[in-house]
């Protein structure tokens, strides 16, 4: 990040997403006090450089919003969930991947806050826009596949719940192979659903 602020200054929207990578990888190693304030300056800095009207603001709205869920923060995350969602469909429209992305995590917030009834539009809309712009075969879908199906689980909907497990499953494995984090996840989440499942 020292290179990148050198050149082109720490106010420049590119040191911005340093600081914005930076600032996964810090979440990814369980360093969130870090992560968070790095977060919020690449935020700042995004607000001045390209304002909060741009799309880019949105994924750091975003990026900050999954922090704060993460650290089950959830009523600071979710008007941030709200206001990306807001962005990025005036910047970049209801059928574009980021828009389902959007979607869906505001609808993994709502139901770890167990507002079942409103995650599940949620997760359908991003499921179907998944679907037509990306396609069956690609790993996002199979991701919205394993959300939805986690929500139709909790709602001890098991026979509508199974089949998205599984699809996710075969999805991943063919994409990612059976090895990937993502696969590895997938294929967790359906044992313990057969492990937990009423007879």
């Amino acid at each position: 990040m020292t290179i990148i602020g050198k050149v082109v200054g720490e106010e420049h929207y590119r040191y911005a997403t340093a600081q914005n990578n930076l600032a996964g990888l810090l979440q990814d190693m369980l360093r969130f006090e870090e992560a968070e304030a790095l977060c919020r300056q690449a935020l700042e800095i995004t607000s001045k450089t390209l304002g909060e009207s741009h799309s880019v603001y949105a994924t750091r709205l975003n990026n900050l919003a999954e922090l704060l869920g993460t650290t089950e923060r959830y009523g600071e995350a979710e008007p941030l969930y709200r206001q990306a969602l807001e962005i990025t469909q005036k910047t970049l429209g209801e059928e574009h991947p980021d828009f389902a992305i959007r979607l869906n995590n505001l609808a993994v917030l709502l139901k770890a806050t167990g507002r079942y009834e409103e995650a599940e539009p949620l997760y359908r809309q991003a499921l179907e826009i998944t679907h037509r712009t990306l396609g069956e075969a690609h790993p996002d879908y199979a991701t919205r596949l394993n959300n939805f199906a986690g929500l139709l689980d909790s709602t001890e909907r098991y026979d509508e719940a199974e089949p998205l497990y599984r699809q996710a499953l075969e999805i991943c494995e063919k994409a990612l192979g059976v090895e990937h984090p993502s696969t590895q996840t997938v294929r967790a989440n359906l044992e313990l659903f057969l492990s937990e499942k009423p007879d």
